[in-house]
């Protein structure tokens, strides 16, 4: 038995009937208002025909009380020609069983003929050779399989991608496949939120049928999501599996024309399941370490507070000073960044989230004049920040015991670095260095393009998310190539990652893709 698909073409032309003097007088029945169906093998569907044996059928849609015996009923192929010619019976329907159907891709065309000769059509594709099933993804690959016959006079497969369905056979080949029993193939490098066109060629040892060509499928590769704003940072929610989002843009200066506000992300059904405070324009955001309440700061004086089992805004706090970042600590302080101007620096601010206070600022500390960049703190509310600033590449490590600020260790590195800080097992990671807590360097990361920007680490410390990558932490080699651009990215979980890329705006709108993605 061997299985066939079909899918139906859109296709339907409908001509007008025309007479001239020598035929005036005649009868003939008008085509006019009326369209022919293939409603055998129907559309879309995958049947099973033994012996190659197909039941083709064919219907007038039109005036169910009119005679349309008189009609002719022409069906053809662009490779076996005519291959059933017969009238209509007086239902409009058109009839038979074909069992020689040469291997190949044909387009079966449905022409009915009136007594003038005026035509009516419809048309099916007919895969009897080599047939691409439904293309099937997951987060990381697209898994192609295929059916065919035996072909003694095989040589290959070639497989065949393309961004669009009308030049599939411009390009090489991606994959090239000898033996004829493997009809399947993992694609690994399609680009996360690119639509791609796949198709199947069968190369034969024969002159004349030198090769037979598949239907072609299409896919959006990767598990995406996309929306019509900028996103400026993801966190991920270690309670939940859920992760959440800044509607935001990198420019303080920037005018974003689709509004701001906080998303909650579903990494379940990984959707978007609502965003609010769309008139906020936030910058930093952070979960206390009870798992129950996010805050987030917007270089304001107001931090807005979530309640995360609610997913709706708690309440609202005042600071003395405007916050640009911002850290949640194990002792029921949260501690600030203030916003800096243009250039230059400020310092740190700590506000009681158990009195709902600002405490005052007290230091011990000669330098407290920390430039741009980013901080995080660890268990014992000790602050690690990077300045991201082209006279000031310092990453300094500041105590806050008896809620005054002392520093602890500084370490120059003499380079300028992007604003991302990253503290997991007890050690440090800043761009593409890993320090230990006294900021001693214990490693780099590097590629063939220079210096690794790491965005993340898995909650096991074993791997690491840098540009376009995914890293061990133990050696700093290459684990996996991810196969998209992004700007953001956060592990979800040891193997999966959840990334952002934020395209420019064009006509003042954004758009956005968010990808989930498994390494391993």
């Amino acid at each position: 038995m061997k299985r066939i698909t079909i899918s139906i073409l859109l296709f339907v032309g409908l001509f007008s009937c025309q007479t001239d003097e020598d035929v005036s007088m005649n009868t003939f029945t008008s085509l006019e208002d009326l369209s022919v169906e293939i409603v055998n093998p129907a559309e879309t569907s995958e049947q099973n025909f033994s012996d190659n044996s197909i039941l083709f059928r064919g219907q007038i849609i039109g005036d169910s009380d009119t005679d349309y015996s008189d009609l002719t009923a022409r069906w053809s192929s662009q490779y076996d020609n005519v291959i059933h010619q017969s009238k209509l019976n007086s239902q409009g329907e058109s009839s038979f069983t074909h069992d020689a159907l040469s291997l190949n891709l044909h387009n079966i065309k449905l022409e009915i003929i009136n007594e003038v000769d005026s035509v009516i059509t419809d048309s099916i594709n007919v895969f009897n050779a080599i047939r691409l099933n439904p293309i099937e993804k997951n987060n990381s690959s697209l898994n192609l399989s295929w059916e065919t016959f035996d072909d003694e006079q095989f040589i290959s497969y070639d497989i065949y991608r393309s961004f669009s369905d009308s030049n599939m056979m411009l390009g090489d080949p991606i994959h090239t496949i000898l033996d004829i029993r493997q009809t399947t193939f993992n694609d690994t490098t399609a680009i996360i939120g690119e639509k791609y066109y796949y198709q199947i060629r069968m190369n034969r040892n024969s002159n004349e049928n030198p090769f037979f060509d598949s239907n072609i499928r299409d896919v959006v590769a990767g598990k995406t999501i996309k929306t019509n704003y900028p996103i400026l940072k993801l966190i991920k929610d270690e309670q939940r599996n859920f992760a959440y989002g800044i509607v935001n843009t990198e420019s303080i200066w920037s005018d974003n024309r689709t509004g701001y506000g906080f998303i909650f992300i579903d990494l379940e059904e990984f959707e978007i399941e609502k965003r609010i405070l769309t008139s906020v324009r936030f910058s930093d955001l952070d979960i206390d370490p009870s798992g129950n309440y996010l805050y987030l700061a917007s270089r304001s004086t107001t931090i807005h507070r979530i309640d995360l089992n609610t997913k709706q805004l708690e309440t609202t706090l005042t600071l003395n000073r405007s916050a640009h970042k911002l850290e949640v600590g194990s002792g029921g302080r949260l501690y600030y960044h203030r916003t800096p101007p243009t250039s230059g620096g400020t310092q740190f601010g700590m506000y009681d989230l158990e009195t709902n206070s600002n405490l005052p600022y007290v230091t011990t500390m000669n330098y407290d004049f920390f430039r741009h960049g980013d901080f995080e703190i660890d268990e014992n509310d000790i602050i690690y920040h990077g300045g991201s600033n082209s006279s000031n590449s310092r990453l300094s490590k500041i105590g806050t015991s008896n809620d005054a600020f002392s520093l602890l260790n500084q370490w120059d590195s003499r380079n300028y670095q992007s604003a991302r800080i990253v503290i997991n097992n007890n050690k440090i990671y800043w761009n593409h260095f890993i320090l230990d807590t006294n900021l001693n360097i214990m490693g780099t990361f590097q590629n063939e393009n220079g210096d690794v920007n790491i965005k993340d680490v898995s909650p096991n410390g074993d791997y690491a998310l840098g540009w376009r990558s995914v890293w061990e932490t133990s050696n700093q080699t290459k684990v996996k190539e991810i196969p998209a651009d992004f700007d953001l990215g956060i592990f979800s979980t040891d193997s999966q990652v959840i990334l952002s890329k934020t395209d420019s705006p064009l006509s003042e709108e954004y758009e956005s893709l968010i990808i989930q993605y498994d390494f391993r």
